[in-house]
């Protein structure tokens, strides 16, 4: 059931790619690589440092 999910995830982020893109998702590479595009970086991001907890990164309602 959870790969039956993903799946369907993955099909309407390549759809969604297509549609606000233009672009065709062409092969399987390119199909990953909107992941990358969207989430990669911030997960990255969250690995290397961390959530911030002070400046413009700062939640309105955390301490």
């Amino acid at each position: 059931m959870v790969l039956i999910i993903k799946a369907a995830v993955l099909i309407f982020g390549a759809l969604s790619f297509q549609i606000t893109s233009g672009e065709r998702v062409r092969t399987l590479t390119h199909l990953l690589s909107i992941w990358n595009r969207w989430d990669g970086p911030q997960y990255l991001l969250i690995a290397r440092h961390g959530y911030g907890v002070t400046g413009t990164q700062r939640s309105r309602y955390g301490r």
